[in-house]
C-alpha cells in the first residue's frame, strides 16, 4: 500500500473565512454561504462586509463530476440535514446527473455510454472514500442529435 502524506496549512481570517495552502493550487479561500453561513457565522447575520465562499458540500459535489473535455456536462446536487441532537449540518447525499454528448449518434456508442456510467463510481476515489458515509447516486442522458 502506498500512503501519500498531505500537508495543508490553514489560516483563519476575519468574518469566518479561511485560506488553505494546497500543495499544487496555492491559497484557496473557503468559508460559508447560504444556510451554512447563517448557522455557523455571526457575520452572516450581519451581511455588511460578509463575503460568501465555497463550502465542503460544494467541493464534494464538484469532485463527483469527471473531466471529459466537454463531452460530458453534469449537474450535481447535494443534500444536507441538521442533526437533531446537536444541530450540526451533515452532508447526507450527492446526486449527479450527467449529460453525455456523442459525435456518432448510434446505438453502439449509446450502449458504451451506459456501460461507462454503470462502472464509473467503482473507479472514482472520491465516491469510494465517501460512499460509506454519504449516499452518492447518478443518472445520465444521451440526447439525440
Amino acid at each position: 500500500m502506498t500512503i501519500q502524506p498531505i500537508s495543508i496549512e490553514i489560516s483563519r481570517h476575519e468574518r469566518g473565512v479561511r485560506t488553505a495552502e494546497l500543495p499544487v493550487d496555492g491559497g484557496v479561500r473557503f468559508g460559508g454561504r447560504g444556510q451554512i453561513a447563517a448557522k455557523y457565522s455571526r457575520y452572516a447575520r450581519d451581511p455588511h462586509g460578509y463575503e460568501p465562499h465555497a463550502t465542503t458540500l460544494d467541493d464534494v459535489v464538484a469532485c463527483q463530476v469527471k473531466a471529459t473535455y466537454g463531452r460530458v456536462t453534469a449537474q450535481a446536487v447535494g443534500q444536507r440535514e441538521e442533526e437533531e441532537a446537536d444541530g450540526c449540518l451533515v452532508i447526507r447525499s450527492v446526486h449527479v446527473h450527467y449529460r453525455v454528448r456523442i459525435a456518432d449518434d448510434n446505438e453502439s456508442v449509446r450502449a458504451k455510454a451506459g456501460r461507462a456510467h454503470r462502472f464509473h463510481a467503482k473507479g472514482c476515489p472520491i465516491a469510494r472514500t465517501l460512499g460509506g458515509c454519504i449516499r452518492i447516486t447518478t443518472d445520465y442522458e444521451v440526447p439525440r442529435q
